[in-house]
């Protein structure tokens, strides 16, 4: 019998892609709910700091991808 689990860096790199993109859709529905309440101008002011920090999270996160591809590949 084969041993078919993933690797801890893997696993890890595949539930921060998850809970990235969860974190993406909950903004994206508090941005649609802040317009139906009125308080667009409070989310558009905090937009550049929340785009600024998904940006170097997906940054990590690309780097992540691209560690986990060559360790997965040299085993």
């Amino acid at each position: 019998m084969t041993n078919n689990k993933y690797s801890l860096l893997f696993q890890l790199t595949f539930r921060s892609i998850k809970f990235f993109f969860l974190a993406i859709i909950g903004l994206s529905i508090a941005l649609f709910l802040a317009m139906g309440v009125g308080a667009l101008g409070m989310a558009i002011q905090i937009f550049p700091l929340v785009f600024t920090v998904i940006c170097r999270v997906g940054i990590i996160i690309l780097c992540f991808i691209a560690t986990t591809m060559i360790v997965e590949s040299l085993r």
